[in-house]
């Protein structure tokens, strides 16, 4: 049995309300949007379009799952970053807007930094990247930008190469299987980095059973236990990062909500940077620590 635009709205959204999704309407939007690949506002313009046999069964599959609480992102195996289409399944975080700070935050130093007679070609370091789309959209916004992004996952490293492929910048990112620091192997740049860039796991091993059944039944632990306190791979970090930085480099890093003042702490106790700062996101939330290498 097929419908319409306006039919498959009603009764996808249904669906979903039933299933307690929050912002059932959006959701199915997503999903219909995605399956017949135009823009949101083109399912208002011809409500009455028909779906074929074929569109109307695979919808409703797509509604099943998301029914289950699987994230509309890996139903449809894409999301959106800084603009940017970016592939992720199940080996992957979701990008959150959050971290697209990150990249605000490298875009305006390196902005500041940009002299037109000596074109600025940074050298990045993205630890964790996941999809990869943290070192995508700085490769597509700094073309002169040389990155290093790595990972301890093997089948998160493969989505991060797709969406470098996809977003044609495969060829100034180098991507890198290891354990934060140690990937790099003899690939650091002896001058150190500009740039290391990380969304590292933060949340308390504890607390991960009290997310979203979305989060914590789908998406992977890994990018997001950081230890019985949150802190494993950020300490790691900031005690490592000095190390690969080049005087005046930056270490720019996403922590959790509440870590600010354990983050300040580790700052001032491995006494290597010669200033930081703790930024808030646009909730007003500590969301993101800039230090800069001593």
């Amino acid at each position: 049995m097929t419908e319409t635009v306006k039919e498959t709205l009603i009764s996808g959204t249904a669906t979903l309300k039933e299933a307690g999704i929050e912002a059932p309407e959006l959701e199915t939007e997503f999903l219909l949007t995605y399956l017949l690949d135009i823009k949101r506002h083109e399912l208002f313009l011809n409500p009455d379009r028909l779906l074929t046999e074929e569109q109307s069964e695979l919808f409703r599959s797509h509604i099943a799952r998301r029914r289950t609480k699987e994230p509309s992102q890996y139903i449809t195996g894409m999301t959106e970053f800084m603009g940017l289409p970016i592939k992720v399944n199940a080996s992957t975080l979701i990008p959150r807007p959050e971290t697209e700070l990150i990249v605000e935050e490298v875009l305006k130093i390196s902005e500041q930094e940009s002299h037109h007679a000596v074109p600025y070609r940074p050298c990045i370091l993205d630890l964790c990247t996941g999809s990869g789309c943290i070192a995508v959209a700085i490769a597509v916004q700094l073309p002169g930008s040389r990155i290093i992004a790595t990972d301890i996952s093997q089948e998160a490293l493969v989505v991060a190469k797709e969406n470098a492929e996809s977003n044609n910048v495969s060829k100034r990112i180098e991507l890198l299987r290891g354990d934060l620091f140690t990937a790099l192997g003899k690939k650091r740049p002896p001058e150190g980095f500009d740039f290391i860039l990380s969304n590292p796991p933060y949340i308390v091993t504890d607390e991960l059973t009290g997310l979203q059944n979305e989060v914590v039944e789908h998406e992977p632990v890994t990018a997001l236990n950081g230890g019985t306190d949150g802190l494993d791979f950020i300490r790691r970090i900031i005690t490592e990062a000095p190390c690969y930085l080049k005087p005046g480099g930056r270490l720019i890093m996403e922590i959790g909500y509440d870590q600010s003042d354990s983050v300040t702490a580790l700052l001032k106790s491995i006494d290597r940077f010669a200033d930081f700062t703790i930024k808030k996101d646009l909730s007003g939330i500590e969301r993101m620590v800039v230090a800069i290498a001593g």
